[in-house]
Protein backbone atom coordinates (compact mmCIF):
# COMPACT_ATOMS: atom_id res chain seq x y z
CA UNK A 1 0.00 0.00 0.00
CA UNK A 2 1.80 3.10 -1.26
CA UNK A 3 2.04 6.02 1.12
CA UNK A 4 0.20 4.36 4.02
CA UNK A 5 1.25 2.21 6.94
CA UNK A 6 -0.76 0.38 9.55
CA UNK A 7 -0.67 1.56 13.17
CA UNK A 8 -1.27 -1.02 15.87
CA UNK A 9 -1.50 0.77 19.22
CA UNK A 10 -2.74 3.93 20.95
CA UNK A 11 0.95 4.46 21.81
CA UNK A 12 1.40 5.56 18.19
CA UNK A 13 -0.65 8.64 19.13
CA UNK A 14 1.07 9.55 22.41
CA UNK A 15 1.39 13.26 21.56
CA UNK A 16 -1.79 13.59 19.50
CA UNK A 17 -5.51 14.17 20.09
CA UNK A 18 -8.38 11.82 20.89
CA UNK A 19 -12.19 12.10 20.96
CA UNK A 20 -14.63 10.65 23.47
CA UNK A 21 -17.72 9.80 21.40
CA UNK A 22 -19.99 10.19 24.42
CA UNK A 23 -19.04 13.84 24.99
CA UNK A 24 -21.76 16.16 23.69
CA UNK A 25 -20.33 17.99 20.64
CA UNK A 26 -22.86 20.84 20.71
CA UNK A 27 -20.75 24.01 20.21
CA UNK A 28 -23.06 25.94 22.55
CA UNK A 29 -21.76 23.89 25.47
CA UNK A 30 -18.20 25.05 24.95
CA UNK A 31 -16.81 21.57 25.59
CA UNK A 32 -13.21 20.81 24.70
CA UNK A 33 -13.63 17.78 22.45
CA UNK A 34 -10.05 17.09 21.35
CA UNK A 35 -8.04 15.88 24.33
CA UNK A 36 -4.37 14.94 24.49
CA UNK A 37 -2.38 12.45 26.53
CA UNK A 38 -3.59 9.17 28.00
CA UNK A 39 -7.30 8.39 27.67
CA UNK A 40 -7.62 7.21 31.29
CA UNK A 41 -10.98 7.17 33.08
CA UNK A 42 -13.36 8.93 30.74
CA UNK A 43 -16.33 9.30 33.03
CA UNK A 44 -14.33 11.60 35.30
CA UNK A 45 -13.48 13.88 32.36
CA UNK A 46 -16.83 14.09 30.57
CA UNK A 47 -18.44 17.49 30.92
CA UNK A 48 -21.68 16.90 29.02
CA UNK A 49 -22.29 13.20 28.37
CA UNK A 50 -24.66 12.15 25.60
CA UNK A 51 -27.52 9.86 26.49
CA UNK A 52 -27.40 6.15 25.79
CA UNK A 53 -29.10 5.08 22.52
CA UNK A 54 -28.85 8.58 21.04
CA UNK A 55 -28.92 8.55 17.23
CA UNK A 56 -25.33 9.48 16.39
CA UNK A 57 -25.90 9.69 12.64
CA UNK A 58 -24.64 13.07 11.44
CA UNK A 59 -23.07 14.11 14.76
CA UNK A 60 -20.24 16.56 14.10
CA UNK A 61 -17.27 16.84 16.45
CA UNK A 62 -15.59 20.18 15.66
CA UNK A 63 -11.91 20.14 16.66
CA UNK A 64 -9.24 22.80 16.11
CA UNK A 65 -7.56 20.52 13.56
CA UNK A 66 -10.62 19.19 11.69
CA UNK A 67 -14.28 18.34 12.11
CA UNK A 68 -15.27 14.68 12.32
CA UNK A 69 -18.77 13.83 11.09
CA UNK A 70 -20.25 10.43 11.99
CA UNK A 71 -22.07 8.67 9.15
CA UNK A 72 -23.04 11.91 7.41
CA UNK A 73 -25.32 10.11 4.93
CA UNK A 74 -26.15 7.01 7.01
CA UNK A 75 -26.67 4.25 7.86
CA UNK A 76 -28.05 4.93 11.34
CA UNK A 77 -25.95 4.17 14.40
CA UNK A 78 -26.04 4.99 18.12
CA UNK A 79 -24.02 6.24 21.05
CA UNK A 80 -23.67 3.46 23.61
CA UNK A 81 -21.46 2.73 26.64
CA UNK A 82 -19.15 -0.14 27.42
CA UNK A 83 -20.57 -1.80 30.54
CA UNK A 84 -21.94 -5.09 31.73
CA UNK A 85 -25.50 -3.78 31.39
CA UNK A 86 -25.16 -2.04 28.01
CA UNK A 87 -22.41 -3.20 25.61
CA UNK A 88 -20.55 -5.99 27.36
CA UNK A 89 -17.57 -6.03 25.02
CA UNK A 90 -13.80 -6.12 25.35
CA UNK A 91 -13.31 -2.38 25.68
CA UNK A 92 -12.73 -0.36 28.83
CA UNK A 93 -15.56 0.11 31.32
CA UNK A 94 -17.26 3.47 30.69
CA UNK A 95 -15.95 3.97 27.16
CA UNK A 96 -18.31 5.92 24.94
CA UNK A 97 -18.95 3.87 21.80
CA UNK A 98 -20.16 4.26 18.26
CA UNK A 99 -22.51 1.27 17.95
CA UNK A 100 -23.85 -0.08 14.66
CA UNK A 101 -25.46 -3.31 13.45
CA UNK A 102 -23.10 -5.33 11.24
CA UNK A 103 -23.45 -8.13 8.69
CA UNK A 104 -20.32 -9.93 9.79
CA UNK A 105 -20.86 -12.97 7.57
CA UNK A 106 -21.03 -10.92 4.39
CA UNK A 107 -18.14 -10.11 2.09
CA UNK A 108 -16.38 -7.03 3.54
CA UNK A 109 -17.02 -3.98 1.37
CA UNK A 110 -16.40 -0.30 2.14
CA UNK A 111 -19.67 0.59 0.44
CA UNK A 112 -21.50 -1.57 3.00
CA UNK A 113 -19.43 -0.59 6.04
CA UNK A 114 -21.72 0.39 8.95
CA UNK A 115 -19.43 3.03 10.54
CA UNK A 116 -18.20 5.93 8.42
CA UNK A 117 -16.18 8.96 9.51
CA UNK A 118 -15.70 12.04 7.33
CA UNK A 119 -13.03 14.68 8.02
CA UNK A 120 -13.50 18.31 6.96
CA UNK A 121 -9.72 18.71 6.79
CA UNK A 122 -7.63 15.64 5.93
CA UNK A 123 -5.75 13.96 8.76
CA UNK A 124 -2.39 12.22 8.57
CA UNK A 125 -3.21 9.46 11.03
CA UNK A 126 -6.22 7.95 12.76
CA UNK A 127 -6.91 4.92 14.90
CA UNK A 128 -9.39 3.27 17.24
CA UNK A 129 -10.22 -0.05 18.85
CA UNK A 130 -13.00 -2.10 17.26
CA UNK A 131 -15.06 -4.63 19.20
CA UNK A 132 -17.69 -7.14 18.17
CA UNK A 133 -20.85 -8.16 19.97
CA UNK A 134 -23.14 -11.15 19.45
CA UNK A 135 -26.59 -11.52 20.96
CA UNK A 136 -25.90 -15.21 21.49
CA UNK A 137 -23.79 -15.92 24.58
CA UNK A 138 -21.99 -18.62 22.58
CA UNK A 139 -20.26 -15.88 20.56
CA UNK A 140 -18.08 -14.87 23.53
CA UNK A 141 -14.55 -15.75 22.49
CA UNK A 142 -15.51 -15.92 18.82
CA UNK A 143 -12.86 -14.69 16.39
CA UNK A 144 -13.38 -11.85 13.94
CA UNK A 145 -11.35 -9.65 11.63
CA UNK A 146 -11.63 -5.90 12.11
CA UNK A 147 -11.29 -3.88 8.89
CA UNK A 148 -10.51 -0.26 8.13
CA UNK A 149 -10.68 1.42 4.74
CA UNK A 150 -9.43 4.97 4.15
CA UNK A 151 -9.94 7.36 1.26
CA UNK A 152 -7.33 9.97 0.48
CA UNK A 153 -8.04 13.63 -0.22
CA UNK A 154 -8.78 14.14 -3.92
CA UNK A 155 -9.39 10.44 -4.60
CA UNK A 156 -12.69 8.72 -5.34
CA UNK A 157 -11.33 5.24 -4.63
CA UNK A 158 -10.68 3.38 -1.39
CA UNK A 159 -7.28 2.07 -0.40
CA UNK A 160 -7.03 -1.68 0.20
CA UNK A 161 -8.36 -2.56 3.67
CA UNK A 162 -6.10 -2.55 6.68
CA UNK A 163 -6.86 -5.60 8.82
CA UNK A 164 -6.02 -6.08 12.47
CA UNK A 165 -4.25 -9.43 12.55
CA UNK A 166 -2.19 -11.35 15.09
CA UNK A 167 0.99 -10.25 13.33
CA UNK A 168 1.84 -8.56 10.04
CA UNK A 169 1.47 -11.01 7.20
CA UNK A 170 -0.76 -13.50 9.00
CA UNK A 171 -4.41 -14.19 8.23
CA UNK A 172 -5.56 -15.05 11.77
CA UNK A 173 -7.89 -12.50 13.33
CA UNK A 174 -6.74 -10.40 16.26
CA UNK A 175 -10.30 -9.81 17.41
CA UNK A 176 -12.26 -11.96 19.83
CA UNK A 177 -15.67 -11.14 21.25
CA UNK A 178 -15.09 -10.59 24.95
CA UNK A 179 -16.29 -8.85 28.08
CA UNK A 180 -15.74 -5.48 29.75
CA UNK A 181 -12.20 -4.58 30.80
CA UNK A 182 -12.11 -3.02 34.29
CA UNK A 183 -8.34 -2.75 34.77
CA UNK A 184 -5.37 -2.68 32.46
CA UNK A 185 -5.65 -2.14 28.71
CA UNK A 186 -8.59 -3.04 26.51
CA UNK A 187 -8.08 -6.15 24.42
CA UNK A 188 -10.14 -5.28 21.33
CA UNK A 189 -7.96 -4.99 18.21
CA UNK A 190 -6.59 -1.58 17.30
CA UNK A 191 -7.06 -0.31 13.75
CA UNK A 192 -4.95 2.62 12.64
CA UNK A 193 -3.50 4.14 9.50
CA UNK A 194 -0.82 6.76 8.96
CA UNK A 195 -0.03 8.67 5.78
CA UNK A 196 3.67 8.47 4.99
CA UNK A 197 3.46 10.13 1.57
CA UNK A 198 0.80 11.83 -0.50
CA UNK A 199 -2.57 13.35 0.40
CA UNK A 200 -4.14 12.97 3.84
CA UNK A 201 -7.18 10.91 4.82
CA UNK A 202 -10.59 12.49 4.29
CA UNK A 203 -12.80 9.49 5.10
CA UNK A 204 -12.57 6.20 7.01
CA UNK A 205 -14.90 3.21 7.15
CA UNK A 206 -15.01 0.28 9.57
CA UNK A 207 -16.57 -3.17 9.67
CA UNK A 208 -16.13 -6.68 11.10
CA UNK A 209 -15.88 -9.96 9.25
CA UNK A 210 -16.42 -13.49 10.58
CA UNK A 211 -16.59 -17.00 9.21
CA UNK A 212 -19.86 -17.92 7.48
CA UNK A 213 -20.82 -20.18 10.37
CA UNK A 214 -20.53 -17.37 12.94
CA UNK A 215 -22.59 -14.22 13.25
CA UNK A 216 -21.77 -11.10 15.23
CA UNK A 217 -24.58 -8.58 15.47
CA UNK A 218 -22.80 -5.29 16.14
CA UNK A 219 -19.55 -3.40 15.78
CA UNK A 220 -18.44 -0.81 18.32
CA UNK A 221 -15.68 1.79 18.03
CA UNK A 222 -13.90 3.10 21.10
CA UNK A 223 -12.42 6.64 21.30
CA UNK A 224 -10.87 7.96 18.11
CA UNK A 225 -7.20 8.94 18.00
CA UNK A 226 -6.04 11.38 15.34
CA UNK A 227 -3.16 13.45 14.03
CA UNK A 228 -3.52 16.52 11.87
Amino acid sequence: MSGLRRLTSPADFAADWWIDWAENPDPALGTVLARTGAVGEMRQRRQHPLRRDLDATGLRYALPQTAVTVNPTGPALQIRFCSMVDCNCDLFDGDGLLFAPVESEGLPDPEQAPIRLAFSEPVHALGTRAAGLGLNAATVGAAFTALLWVRRQGSRTWEAPLAATDAPGTVASAGKAGTVVFAGEATAPFLGAEVTAGPGICEARFTLSTARSLRLDAIMLAPLYGRA
